[in-house]
């Protein structure tokens, strides 16, 4: 059984049965799971709950999502400033011993947010005067009075925001006790509580690879990991080169080394990402690569000659191009099967018919939709945007296409994701492209049973099956049947991993 109906497809399933980690059996009541269950197994009744396979998330940073929720409030479904004020006034609160407070939003615009203006420094002082407190975006800050005078020495520019973000990460944040295993381990966690079980981290260096490790060890994690080497940025390529990590490790019982990454060219909404045609408002601008074609080149022996498939981040529609045609060149049925593409959000029309015949999946984040619209549209106008993210065009194609985030930059809830393949809509309910959207059961699929295929090489678990490892997540309603204006609301109840629980609400736990 691989979804949440019951053996005869007419009831969900309300209990489990777990024995050594995996599951025993499955059933629409205890009583009814004990009758089947064998001797000694655990069964776990859920009377208001309907339990479905875990999700995955396919492209998060999990270290950096976990160090956003030590310093903030989440902030991506905020809809007005008096909201992010009262939330964030209310964890300064609660951590009144951190040196900064830094929230993490989508991508802030005034046709979201009840007040039709975006916040203000004056603002943000109303929930914490005496330290300094930030909301950062996936392409601008907004800083109070106190971060505004400690950031102060920073020159303007395009790229103020960036230089910004890593003044709060690399000055303010690194006050604080905690580092990359503490912030590992507590993004697993954060995971959890929304139903994850296992994600696929998107940069990951030799000796971070070992922290992990450390951390499976210690049974300290709250899904299960795979972790991307990387080749993004400068000393990168170096740091893969001299590990040594290998295709498919096991680094432990939870976690896993997945392919190579590679980030060719850059972010649409930092209008960077690499387009045939320029960006609205600037004819001269069509983004940029972030490794020329030949260290992209570079990067693709190196993972031939170590056997790695590769994940390429690529965003603008020559980007993907290009990255598609090195890849065929290159690497093609050169590397064991696992390669994908990341983003890729503005493909060329042939694209994916050209991806299923290489065999390169595909890590969409759909979120993106539903947090970027509006700006989004004003970076690259209505036509394109209609087009943004067409996962319908990949799986019509036969790509396997599986569902992430990219957290922190965006919510990494699944809901908001499921919701916005759905229904195309944005947080101010503006529906967008709506002949890309896709069906309930397929939208499902791609953070469940399509990651599993994607990462099949991994043998984590996408699907309830007796006998497959007990990882699932309890939701206090069917997301398969309820509205699509219902599926943002619901409750993570319970997340489970090979068989340990890792999230009950009620609980207590991260932010």
């Amino acid at each position: 059984m691989t979804g949440p109906a019951g053996p005869a497809g007419s009831a969900p399933v309300r209990a489990v049965a777990i024995a050594g980690g995996c599951i025993a059996a499955l059933g629409a009541s205890a009583e009814e799971v004990r009758r089947s269950a064998p001797a000694g197994a655990e069964v776990l009744g859920f009377p208001g709950g309907f339990v479905r396979p875990g999700f995955w998330d396919t492209h998060i940073h999990i270290a950096r999502t976990g160090a956003a929720a030590r310093f903030g409030p989440m902030l991506y479904e905020a809809r007005s400033i008096a909201e992010m004020v009262e939330r964030l006034a209310d964890f300064a609160r609660r951590h009144p011993k951190l040196p900064a407070i830094v929230a993490r939003a989508g991508c802030l615009d005034e046709r979201v947010l009840a007040e039709g203006r975006l916040p203000a420094a004056e603002d943000l002082d109303r929930a914490d005067p005496g330290r300094p407190v930030a909301v950062v975006d996936v392409n601008k800050c907004v800083l109070n009075s106190r971060a505004a005078e400690a950031a102060g020495a920073l020159p303007e520019g395009p790229d103020w925001p960036v230089r910004v973000n890593r003044f709060l990460s690399q000055e303010l944040m690194a006050q604080a006790p905690g580092g990359f295993a503490e912030d590992f381990r507590l993004g697993t966690e954060v995971l959890a509580r929304r139903g994850v079980t296992c994600a696929v981290d998107g940069h990951t260096l030799a000796a971070q690879a070992d922290a992990v490790r450390r951390l499976d060890a210690d049974g300290l994690l709250g899904c299960r990991a795979i972790v991307h080497p990387a080749t993004s940025w400068e000393g990168d390529l170096e740091d893969f080169q001299a590990s040594g990590l290998s295709f498919g490790e096991e680094l432990g019982p939870l976690s896993r080394v997945g392919p190579l990454k590679i980030l060719y060219d850059l972010f649409v909404m930092h209008r960077t990402a690499l387009m045939t045609r320029p960006y609205r408002g600037e004819p001269h601008n069509f983004g940029r690569r972030n490794i020329p074609p030949d260290g992209l080149r570079t990067r693709l022996a190196a993972a031939r000659e170590r056997g790695f498939p590769v994940a390429i981040h690529v965003t603008g529609d020559r980007g993907a191009a290009e990255a598609v045609e090195a890849f065929e060149a290159e690497l093609a049925r050169r590397v064991p099967a696992g390669s994908l593409l990341i983003h890729a959000y503005f493909p060329p029309e042939d694209l994916p018919d050209r991806m299923a015949a290489l065999g390169m999946g595909l890590a969409a984040q759909p979120v993106f939709l539903r947090h970027w619209a509006e700006t989004l549209e004003r970076f690259v106008g209505w036509e394109r945007i209609g087009d943004f993210n067409p996962l319908d065009d990949y799986l019509a194609a036969g790509v396997t296409v599986a569902a992430g985030s990219d957290a922190p930059i965006c919510d990494f809830g699944p809901l908001a994701g499921i919701h916005a393949m759905v229904t195309r809509r944005s947080l101010s309910g503006r529906e967008w492209g709506p002949a890309h959207a896709i069906p309930r059961k397929a939208a499902l699929d791609l953070y469940a049973g399509s990651a599993a295929r994607l990462f099949a090489w991994s043998h984590f678990p996408g699907s309830l099956e007796v006998g497959g490892p007990a990882d699932f997540t309890v939701l206090d309603r069917d997301l398969a049947t309820c509205r699509p204006e219902e599926i943002i609301g619901a409750k993570v109840l319970a997340t489970y991993v090979a068989g340990r629980e890792t999230y009950r609400a009620g609980a207590g736990g991260a932010d």
